[in-house]
């Protein structure tokens, strides 16, 4: 199918074919957030006049923004948590929020849609924290939000020696136990 665009609230859609035995798809992708639109399909034929148009009922839609996937939510190093999420089209900025164990709080706002990375530095060694994100957009000079992202959670851990400790020796600890392990022994 060819599209061609008429005037800003009228699509045309012209068929190459003779006849359509399939499903017939057609994506806006003019579409904004926050937006509602209105479709109404109306099929007559190119080659005979004197056929009626078929039309279908109108049918609505209104555009919601996609929520941020988390892609990561991490720490190395017990000092931080670092988020990762993936780009929302559309977005015109995320929100942040973290769960401490009594209420979720929003921590950040990011104002650019390309920054997809926040390091939270206000954490303590041997706390779960749980996180959030969503994205929003501005429609009208009014903000619209999307659904939260899944919470991810990430637990800061003690970390323990597994056995004797021994001067002169490097530890290091696996990425998900707040064991350490001995590597080596420098002399």
């Amino acid at each position: 199918a060819m599209f061609r665009q008429l005037r800003h609230d009228k699509i045309t859609c012209y068929s190459h074919s003779c006849s359509v035995d399939e499903d017939v798809v057609f994506v806006d992708s003019t579409v904004e957030a926050g937006h509602s639109y209105y479709y109404k399909l109306v099929m007559r034929s190119d080659w005979e006049d004197s056929w009626p148009a078929i039309s279908s009922n109108v049918v609505s839609a209104t555009v919601k923004l996609s929520a941020p996937v988390v892609t990561r939510c991490h720490s190395y190093n017990n000092k931080n948590v670092k988020l990762c999420w993936s780009c929302t089209p559309k977005a015109k900025g995320y929100q942040i929020y973290k769960y401490t164990g009594k209420k979720w709080k929003r921590i950040k706002t990011i104002n650019k849609k390309s920054t997809l990375t926040y390091t939270d530095k206000k954490v303590k060694e041997g706390k779960t924290y749980k996180y959030k994100i969503r994205s929003y957009s501005v429609v009208s000079g009014k903000k619209i939000y999307s659904s939260f992202s899944s919470v991810r959670k990430v637990s800061l851990k003690r970390l323990t020696v597994h056995g004797d400790y021994k001067a002169n020796s490097v530890y290091r600890s696996e990425e998900h136990t707040s064991e350490l392990q001995s590597l080596c022994c420098i002399a």
